[in-house]
């Protein structure tokens, strides 16, 4: 599938202005930073969570799993 330029530059600025009124939208709200932080930790800690609980569920691979692989 190709993307035309036109069509990749319209998006950028399309972004741009979806980005700009996010920020003017928080800053007239008065969203502080204190709170965005919390908002952050909140969602960094869930993603830990999140993570962990997924590598307790791999199961580990023994050595002679590893040695039939190379061969």
């Amino acid at each position: 599938m190709e993307i035309n330029l036109t069509f990749l530059i319209l998006m950028i600025f399309f972004l741009l202005f979806a980005q700009y009124v996010i920020i003017e939208t928080a800053v007239r709200r008065g969203i502080d930073a204190s709170e965005t932080n919390r908002i952050l930790e909140k969602m960094a800690k869930i993603i830990q969570e999140s993570n962990s609980e997924y590598k307790e569920s791999e199961e580990p691979i023994s050595k002679d799993d590893k040695n039939e692989h190379k061969n």
